[in-house]
């Protein structure tokens, strides 16, 4: 009877263990599909690939604008289309075609993830940014100077987005 009593402690034990290991690698697992989705551009990204558009929401005149894609592509574009002739308020903006282009392996979820979404109850619409981003999903976000992560990817692809976009008669 006693060996029948050890035979249970030393299985139920054994049980036990298996399955705490179980639940740790498990929870390890999801830990890190977490990590990774929290990385991911994926939320952001619309059908064409693109993740953000992002240009300068302080300047007097038309910003240039920067689009940055899933692939680590990204597009700069300093000029825009104008009729000529025309002196029209409500011209739509019509930007031309890129005129610098490369290839980054930066992490620019860092850049969204330090800016401000729009949406959050937190974020005052008195207070004129720096910087507006848009998402490919449609987000809007924000953000200032101090985004050391967006400072840093401009520096890497010598991007300047506090300039004006040159007006190109067609």
């Amino acid at each position: 009877m006693k060996k029948e009593i050890i035979c249970v402690i030393i299985l139920s034990a054994l049980i036990v263990g298996i399955l705490l290991y179980y639940n740790r690698e498990k929870a390890e697992e999801e830990k890190a599909v977490k990590q990774e989705e929290k990385n991911s551009v994926e939320p952001y990204t619309n059908s064409d690939g693109l993740v953000f558009s992002i240009s300068s929401g302080t300047n007097d005149c038309v910003p240039v604008k920067l689009s940055v894609y899933e692939d680590g592509r990204y597009e700069l574009v300093k000029s825009y289309k104008y009729p000529e002739g025309v002196n029209d308020v409500n011209y739509i903006l019509v930007y031309n075609e890129p005129s610098k282009s490369g290839k980054s392996s930066y992490d620019v979820v860092k850049i969204l993830k330090n800016s401000t979404n729009t949406e959050d109850e937190s974020y005052d619409t008195s207070v004129t940014s720096e910087y507006e981003i848009y998402t490919g999903n449609g987000e809007y976000y924000v953000t200032d100077s101090n985004n050391k992560y967006l400072e840093e990817y401009l520096d890497s692809i010598d991007v300047n987005l506090d300039v004006c976009a040159e007006k190109e008669y067609n």
